[in-house]
Parts: structure tokens; sequence; C-alpha cells
């Protein structure tokens, strides 16, 4: 928990936590047994702006603190991936589409073919970016 800044949680009662604590703790459980690989399976899904731009600056943190560990992380929104990921898969209809790094992948024009809708990516700041539908 000291390692995902939520170590203060230690007492408190899942029930009672937020949601971004909720998944925090989660993911700390998770970390426990030093694992090789976490599987983040839309891990913001729940949270409003504030809470995954915190719960994203943790995850950021990860490679520095375990530089072992391996992360999947599986999202349908592109402002949710952040410059730690730098290698991506996308699927459509249950099968991968494309792969390869990040930036090679994250297209307007790939994203419409996934998304069946036109996508424009917008650059952000961070190395982030964001997507709109036009």
């Amino acid at each position: 928990m000291e390692k995902f800044n939520c170590a203060y949680l230690a007492e408190q009662k899942y029930e009672c936590m937020s949601s971004g604590e909720q998944i925090r703790v989660l993911i700390s459980r998770a970390l426990i047994s030093s694992p090789s690989l976490l599987i983040l399976d839309e891990p913001s899904v729940f949270l409003d702006p504030a809470g995954r731009e915190k719960l994203l600056a943790e995850i950021a943190g990860l490679p520095v603190k375990l530089p072992q560990l391996t992360m999947l992380f599986i999202t349908q929104r592109i402002e949710d991936i952040i410059p730690c990921f730098t290698y991506g898969i996308l699927l459509s209809d249950g099968r991968i589409s494309d792969c390869g790094y990040a930036a090679d992948i994250l297209t307007d024009e790939k994203l419409s073919s996934i998304f069946k809708t036109n996508i424009k990516i917008i650059p952000g700041i961070n190395g982030r970016s964001w997507s709109i539908c036009i």
C-alpha cells in the first residue's frame, strides 16, 4: 500500500472507501505477491476526472517502483493511455485488428475503424492524447 500511496487506508473498511480508493487498494492487494504481470481492466471507469488523474499518476509511477512488472492496461478511453504504455493492441469484434507502438496504432483512421465512427485524436499534454467523435 505504501508503494501505491494508499497506506492511510489500511484501517478503513472497504465499503466506506470511495471508488478511487477501492481501486487503489485492489491494485495494492494485487501487488502484494510481487507478480510479474498486472492486468488492469478499465481501472478508471467509475472515477471522476480528479480521481482518474490521481489513479493514472499512481499507475505511471509503477514502472519506476517495480521495474520487473509488466502491465496490461485495458481501456476504451484514449485519454487513459499514459506514456508508460508504449505498445498496444487494437481489438475489433473480438479479434486483433492491429498491434504495435502506441504512436503508430492510435491514429484517426485506425480508431475510426475500430469504433465505427469518425474519431479525431487530439494531442494533449504530458504525452497523452484525447479522442473526439467528429
